[in-house]
C-alpha cells in the first residue's frame, strides 16, 4: 500500500486548513510476468586438509528478470571438525557474519534491500579444519529470504548449495629435498 500525499501551503488567512491536504491510497501489485530468482552456489578455493585453513566461496545471484526486494541472509551449516574463522568479501561492508553456534555461520547482507539481476560480490568463509575432522566433509549453505510484499521465490530448489570433499594431506613443512643418482661411464664387475 502506498499513500501519495499532496499538501497545499496557503497564507495565514485560510479559515479551514483541514481541507488543504489529500492522501490517495492504492495497492501496488508485483508484475506476475516478472520475478526475481535468488540462488546460491558454493565452491572451494584451495584444498581441505586437517590442521589447515580453508576457504569456501559462496556466490549469491539473482537469476530472475526482476529485482529482488527484501532482506537476505546466508546460513552455512559447517560440517563436524570445521570451525569458522572469519569472512572475506570483495566489499566487506556488504556482509556481517557471526557464528551463533559452533556448527553454523550466519551472514546478513547489508547492502540495499533491492537486489538487481546479476551476482553479488563473492562471500568467502575462512574456516579451520581440525585434526580430528572426518575423512569426508559435506558443507551446505542456504539462503534465508524475507521478501517485502513481492511474490515468493519461484525456484526455491536453488536456494541451497552443498559441497562434498575428501580431505587431502597437508602440505609438508620444511624443505623438500630429493636426490637423484646417475651412473657416469661403464659398470664393471670385479
Amino acid at each position: 500500500t502506498v499513500c501519495s500525499r499532496l499538501e497545499l501551503a496557503t497564507p495565514d488567512s485560510d479559515p479551514d486548513l483541514g481541507n488543504n491536504r489529500i492522501c490517495n491510497t492504492f495497492e501496488v501489485s508485483p508484475n506476475p510476468d516478472r520475478s526475481s530468482d535468488m540462488t546460491i552456489s558454493k565452491s572451494l578455493s584451495g584444498s581441505l586438509a586437517r590442521g589447515e585453513l580453508a576457504r569456501y566461496v559462496l556466490q549469491v545471484s539473482n537469476l530472475g528478470d526482476d529485482a529482488y526486494v527484501g532482506s537476505l541472509s546466508v546460513l552455512d551449516n559447517l560440517p563436524e571438525g570445521v570451525q569458522f574463522v572469519q569472512h572475506e568479501a570483495a566489499s566487506p561492508d556488504l556482509w556481517r557474519c557471526q557464528a551463533p553456534s559452533s556448527s553454523q555461520v550466519r551472514c546478513d547482507y547489508l547492502g540495499d534491500d533491492v537486489i538487481a539481476v546479476g551476482a553479488l560480490p563473492d562471500l568467502i568463509l575462512q574456516v579451520r579444519v581440525s585434526d580430528s575432522a572426518p575423512d569426508e566433509l559435506r558443507n551446505c549453505a542456504e539462503l534465508l529470504l524475507d521478501s517485502l510484499g513481492a511474490a515468493s521465490d519461484p525456484e526455491p530448489s536453488n536456494n541451497q548449495a552443498c559441497l562434498s570433499r575428501r580431505l587431502s594431506d597437508p602440505e609438508p613443512e620444511g624443505v623438500d629435498v630429493s636426490v637423484q643418482q646417475a651412473l657416469v661411464g661403464d659398470l664393471q664387475v670385479g
